[in-house]
This record gives C-alpha cells, sequence and structure tokens, in this order.
C-alpha cells in the first residue's frame, strides 16, 4: 500500500453541510456568539503503557478530570493547571482489574467513584487524599460489595446520597453513598445497559431488553422507572 493511500485513510472527512436553517434559529438572532471550533486544535495526552483509557468524567464544578482504564488506575487533574501526565494525582490500588466508569458526586467536587466489570466493585474516593491511609500506600477505605454481576453503569442521586448501580443481573441496586449500605434491590425486566437518577427527586430510569428464551416471545425493549409516585 503506498503512503498516499495511507495518508487519506487517516484524514478526517470534514461534515457535510446541511440546510440553511431558519434564520430564527441561527446564532445571530438569538444573540448568541458560537466559539470558533475550526480554530481550536486538540490536546492530547500520551500514556507510556499501550493499555486503553476506559472512561472520563469532569467534576462538578468542572475544575477536575477524572480518567479510569485497564491498568487499573484512576487519574484526577486539576484542569487550571497544565493538563499533563506527570501532573495527575493517581489513586491505585481500590481495584484488581480493569476500572471501567468513573463517576463524580454532583455536589461535592471531591468525592468520586469507580467500578469494575470484572472485579465487581465500586470504589469511593475522597480528593481531599482523608478516607486512606498514606503511610505507605493508597488504601480505599470503602467499597461497596453488593453487586453480584458486572456492573454497567452507575448513577449519583441529585443530593449525593444515593448510588443506583446498573449490572448484568434483572435488578438495579440502591446503596447509601456514606456508608456503603444496600438499601434496596429493584426488580428489572432484563439487564440494564444505563441507569439515572432524577435531577431533582428522589427517582430513577433504566432501560434494557428483555432476555432471550428458548421457546418463548421474541426480546423486547422496555424502559422503567422506579420512585415515589411512580
Amino acid at each position: 500500500m503506498s503512503n498516499t493511500a495511507s495518508k487519506d485513510e487517516d484524514e478526517i472527512p470534514p461534515p457535510e453541510r446541511p440546510p440553511s436553517p431558519p434564520p430564527h434559529t441561527t446564532f445571530a438572532a438569538r444573540g448568541l456568539h458560537a466559539p470558533t471550533f475550526s480554530a481550536f486544535r486538540p490536546r492530547d495526552i500520551r500514556f507510556s503503557h499501550q493499555q486503553a483509557m476506559n472512561h472520563i468524567a469532569w467534576s462538578c464544578d468542572g475544575r477536575k478530570l477524572a480518567a479510569v482504564g485497564v491498568d487499573k488506575i484512576a487519574r484526577v487533574w486539576a484542569t487550571e493547571k497544565a493538563v499533563e501526565m506527570r501532573s495527575a494525582t493517581t489513586y491505585p490500588g481500590g481495584h484488581s482489574e480493569d476500572i471501567d466508569y468513573v463517576a463524580w458526586n454532583p455536589t461535592h467536587p471531591e468525592l468520586f467513584c469507580t467500578s469494575s466489570q470484572k472485579d465487581k466493585r465500586i470504589v469511593f474516593w475522597d480528593g481531599r487524599l482523608n478516607l486512606f491511609d498514606l503511610s505507605s500506600d493508597w488504601i480505599c477505605a470503602r467499597t461497596i460489595t453488593v453487586c453480584d454481576n458486572a456492573i454497567n453503569a452507575l448513577s449519583f442521586s441529585h443530593d449525593g446520597e444515593f448510588i443506583a448501580i446498573a449490572n448484568a443481573g434483572s435488578y438495579i441496586d440502591i446503596c447509601a453513598t456514606e456508608t456503603g449500605m444496600p438499601l434496596h434491590r429493584v426488580p428489572a425486566l432484563g439487564p440494564a445497559p444505563t441507569v439515572a437518577w432524577h435531577p431533582s427527586k428522589h427517582v430513577i430510569a433504566y432501560c434494557g431488553q428483555t432476555k432471550i428464551r428458548e421457546g418463548g416471545p421474541p426480546p423486547s425493549a422496555w424502559i422503567s422507572l422506579f420512585g415515589p409516585g411512580m
């Protein structure tokens, strides 16, 4: 294969220009000024290892960025400073397998949690480094081990008091974030790949597809709500 052909394959094609929008929907008509995105360039952080990064999330105040991956380590950057490999605060020791997901507390910019499908753990971290024994290594002080299956997704309630856990089983677990204690197991029509708390109520929404059963009806999609008034 020629170098020219290889270069053409790596180039990102420009987006197709859509038809002109109605005048009342334009930025100018609405008094908005869109950033000149074409003037920006990505700021890449390259890692010395070849293991993939799996998930990334901003803190509730937007000042910190967390990333997790196959190397079993959570990393946090203060985005007001230089975002580069050596400036990350690392949080090892909480997981024994790949980390799949990271979620920040919606009301506290220092609290976050990570989850792993393989080791079936949810680990809570406190960036104010008071949940750890610093004598030798970072040691996690609180974990949730209620899950019996691989974890698919996490969601904090609007007040940060509860966490909902979607997994490969036909249920959603609700736990208290301060103690890690399980509070309720919500039955589901099948495994849920995602779960989300309402932004101001103690109500969760989750969805999925019913399991395929030999000789049974074909699988069907579903969405469920659970909480007061539902």
